[in-house]
């Protein structure tokens, strides 16, 4: 079995939803609107337990957790990444 694990310098996880959204223009220019319509379409209940695979800086994960209540669990191969998604503003998300 392969394993691979990216590795991410403390600047690029710290700027990394901010900059995906300012380089890659119109795609991203509603980024955090696109979020949002996803945890809308995903129709996650209090109840429900996701996975987010590949779950990078869990932002995805924090605004499913934060506005359905569903139990969320994210999971990404860079250890940066996590320790991003766990940082304190990530109340109710548990990266791994």
């Amino acid at each position: 079995m392969i394993e691979k694990t990216w590795t991410w310098t403390e600047e690029q996880v710290v700027g990394y939803d901010r900059s995906t959204h300012e380089e890659r223009g119109l795609y991203y220019d509603r980024y955090h609107d696109l979020l949002d319509l996803v945890v809308v379409r995903c129709r996650v209940r209090a109840d429900d337990r996701v996975l987010d695979i590949g779950t990078g800086t869990g932002e995805l994960a924090r605004r499913l957790a934060h506005h359905r209540g569903g139990h969320v669990v994210g999971l990404d191969p860079s250890p940066a990444m996590i320790e991003a998604a766990r940082s304190p503003s990530s109340s109710g998300c548990r990266a791994r």
